[in-house]
């Protein structure tokens, strides 16, 4: 018998032979063990389940949540993602503390659940809670606190959005205006209208962003909304100035208007690209080496006395 089952049997067992102070010692026992190391097997944790469910026969109601609260604080340390079988036991868990926990137990429990962890089911777990009618201000306090202490932490953002999104939608607006000098949740921000296909938000909240803090990040999350939107002219003329002026002569954009273009369009459009960016003096030796205009690409390096610059690309230039 592994040492996974003898500590559910004795828990099981216990009651039927000892004094109460004698379970008491098995509870904590059986507390540490649920807070070690130690990973049941997915037959296990019906047996976890059924051992912290049946001590209510034994009328100890007062240990099902703390036991509880510790099966679920494990489960989600120990696993990034969950199996479907442990989503199972995720919402039994809940189950028992929803039925034995008083509302300030159960409420505090919820909250440090939704505060330390990312998993899905943290999500579904807001959900419950605001169908319960949980306030979600204090939530939305500890994340707050959280975003002051860990700028780049994606996840809380995630989980502050949602909450806003979804239940509070009327305080989202000001709240990104107020977030608006963190490139991360503004990124996050536009993450969250697109994923729920709220496209002209996503757009009007990436135009709003680049007017006052451009940033690289936010063209590549529009030219994703317009290619999702199937907006080929907004790509082209975006990707054309990112070419030009923002970003110029990066390849990733003259790749993008080569995608754009149909191809008989694009050989006569690229001669015109080409010559514009070399009138404008701008580097351009990726296009160069991408449409293999060796010639090209050797006088503008020689022109500029761009000693590294050979030395990189003699392998072409010098076949």
């Amino acid at each position: 018998m592994s040492n996974v089952q003898l500590v559910l049997e004795v828990l099981l067992i216990v009651p039927f032979l000892c004094p109460p102070v004698k379970s008491t010692c098995n509870f904590i026992n059986f507390k540490n063990y649920i807070s070690s190391n130690q990973i049941p097997l997915s037959e296990d944790y019906e047996k976890i389940y059924t051992s912290i469910q049946n001590l209510h026969h034994f009328h100890q109601d007062q240990y099902i949540p703390d036991l509880a609260k510790e099966a679920l604080n494990q489960l989600l340390h120990t696993f990034s993602s969950l199996q479907s079988y442990q989503e199972d036991f995720f919402h039994q868990m809940i189950q028992l503390i929803d039925t034995y926990a008083s509302q300030n137990e159960k409420t505090s429990i919820y909250f440090n659940l939704c505060v330390k962890y990312n998993q899905s089911v943290i999500y579904q777990l807001i959900d419950k809670l605001h169908q319960q009618n949980i306030p979600l201000d204090d939530l939305l306090s500890s994340y707050q606190q959280k975003i002051s202490s860990y700028p780049i932490s994606t996840e809380i953002y995630d989980k502050y959005l949602y909450i806003l999104y979804h239940y509070q939608r009327e305080s989202l607006s000001s709240v990104i205006d107020t977030n608006k000098n963190n490139l991360v949740f503004i990124k996050e921000a536009i993450n969250l209208y697109m994923n729920h296909q709220d496209y002209q938000k996503a757009i009007d909240l990436c135009l709003q962003q680049l007017q006052e803090h451009p940033h690289q990040d936010i063209y590549l999350l529009l030219l994703d909304i317009y290619k999702q939107t199937n907006q080929n002219e907004q790509i082209i003329a975006l990707a054309t100035d990112l070419l030009y002026h923002q970003y110029p002569g990066q390849i990733q954009y003259y790749q993008l208007l080569q995608q754009s273009y149909l191809p008989e369009i694009w050989e006569h459009k690229k001669k015109d690209i080409i010559h514009d960016l070399e009138k404008n003096q701008i580097n351009i030796s990726e296009i160069y080496i991408q449409e293999k205009l060796y010639d090209a690409l050797f006088q503008y390096l020689a022109k500029n006395d761009d000693i590294f610059g050979m030395k990189k690309h003699e392998d072409i230039l010098f076949e």
